[in-house]
């Protein structure tokens, strides 16, 4: 009994033990308290900006409501279409009342613009304008600078005159100055300031011409522009396009060669067209006709058009015709088998017009041919001055009706024509002319047959 007595005593003391210190002792916070970060200690701005590949940054999670607090912060970097890149994640207590400085660092950071974000999760309080449970920021990590010249189809070449006025023609022609426009590009972050050199070459001319103090903003681009001193000449030119050192570890773009077209100077295009009047002829009669020429160029035609019918000239007649402005003649030629051919003479045409213009006239008629030698025979030779010689010639008449035809021969001094002589179809004769032999040494004598 007494032991029982004894040991129940003990217990009792003991717990009192307890309770007494528990009563003196300071009891441990439990966790449960309330964090968050302090805005003002978030080191990274709205829109950073960096040239680095990696980036760091801290901020301080403070504990606001005087118990300890646990609490996870989960940081990730993203693509600005919401790729994930990189994360991180990091626990902690934070003591009563206490602050915590956390650091971050990424180290694949892409060119372009990146989303970093943090949230705190745990024993999280609430937000409020001076702490925040979770932040997000943009980051920019800027493209080195990439400078250089477009290619050779983003060149601009305009005419203009000696001042520099737009011509307004669509082409740059022969005699027109030019203005060239080139672009630059700048494919990095960073702004550009240098000088851009051109060597210009158009037939034999050439000029050299340097530009200083050109700036090109970041991811932007930017127009040259520069006119020729020089005036162009028909053909294929050239331009040379140089800018100095950009620095920017790529001279691949920073010289370009371009060739362009100068057109022709402004000409006459004549469009020709000829109409035979006359309804209803036969073989030997005369022929109307009427020829029409169109300008339809960039200059006035000043010349003279000529028509030849077979050997024989039958137009050939001075003209004034202004830009649009169109002009009629008429003429007329015997009705036999030839070609009309009209050309224009007196300048330059576009090699759009339809001159020389050319058209085959066929009629039933007789045709004459050399039926032996193909040249005339002279005859009654050696000859002094004062003698004269006779040309003889065999001709025959392969036509489809019977006709007439005559040897004419030329001097310096006169035209010889023999007698008619009449053929039937295929039918051969001989027609001979006599040719007085005026002055001494060789002659020069040119023949033909007519019909």
């Amino acid at each position: 009994m007494g032991g029982a007595k004894a040991k129940r005593m003990m217990t009792a003391t003991g717990l009192m033990s307890l309770l007494f210190l528990s009563l003196i002792a300071p009891q441990a916070a439990a966790l449960g308290g309330e964090a968050s970060i302090a805005l003002s200690s978030i080191s990274l701005s709205q829109s950073e900006q960096t040239a680095s590949s990696s980036i760091s940054y801290t901020f301080e999670v403070e504990e606001l409501t005087g118990q300890s607090a646990e609490v996870s912060a989960h940081s990730t970097l993203k693509t600005i279409g919401g790729v994930l890149l990189e994360s991180t994640n990091e626990t902690r207590t934070i003591a009563v009342n206490g602050v915590e400085n956390f650091s971050v660092t990424f180290t694949s950071l892409p060119y372009g613009y990146s989303i970093i974000e943090t949230i705190l999760s745990g024993d999280v309080g609430g937000n409020s304008s001076t702490h925040v449970t979770a932040f997000n920021r943009t980051v920019q990590r800027l493209i080195p600078l990439d400078l250089g010249i477009g290619g050779p189809g983003e060149f601009t070449f305009t005419s203009v005159d000696s001042t520099g006025a737009a011509t307004g023609n669509l082409t740059v022609n022969d005699g027109d100055h030019v203005a060239v426009e080139v672009p630059l590009i700048n494919n990095g972050d960073y702004d550009w300031n240098g000088s851009l050199s051109a060597h210009l070459v158009s037939g034999g001319s050439e000029e050299w011409v340097n530009m200083s103090n050109v700036n090109v903003l970041g991811m932007s681009s930017t127009i040259v522009t520069f006119n020729s001193s020089v005036t162009m000449n028909e053909g294929t030119a050239s331009v040379l396009v140089q800018l100095n050192a950009t620095g920017d570890g790529d001279s691949s773009d920073e010289s370009r060669l371009v060739d362009f077209t100068i057109s022709p100077p402004p000409l006459p295009l004549l469009d020709a067209s000829v109409v035979l009047l006359t309804e209803t002829y036969d073989a030997g009669d005369v022929l109307d006709w009427n020829l029409t020429v169109f300008n339809n160029g960039t200059r006035s035609f000043e010349g003279a058009i000529s028509c030849a019918f077979g050997e024989s000239t039958v137009l050939n007649q001075t003209m004034n015709i202004g830009l649009g402005a169109s002009s009629v003649v008429s003429f007329t030629t015997q009705a036999r088998p030839a070609e009309l051919v009209c050309s224009a003479t007196g300048m330059r045409l576009s090699s759009s017009s339809n001159l020389p213009l050319m058209q085959n006239f066929d009629v039933v008629s007789a045709v004459f041919e050399a039926a032996g030698s193909s040249t005339p025979g002279v005859l009654d030779g050696p000859w002094h001055e004062g003698d004269s010689a006779r040309f003889s010639m065999l001709v025959r008449n392969h036509g489809d009706l019977e006709g007439t035809v005559a040897l004419e021969c030329t001097t310096t001094q006169s035209v010889y024509t023999s007698p008619m002589l009449t053929l039937a179809v295929d039918a051969a004769g001989e027609v001979s002319v006599i040719v007085p032999m005026l002055a001494d040494g060789d002659q020069v004598i040119t023949w033909r047959l007519v019909s």
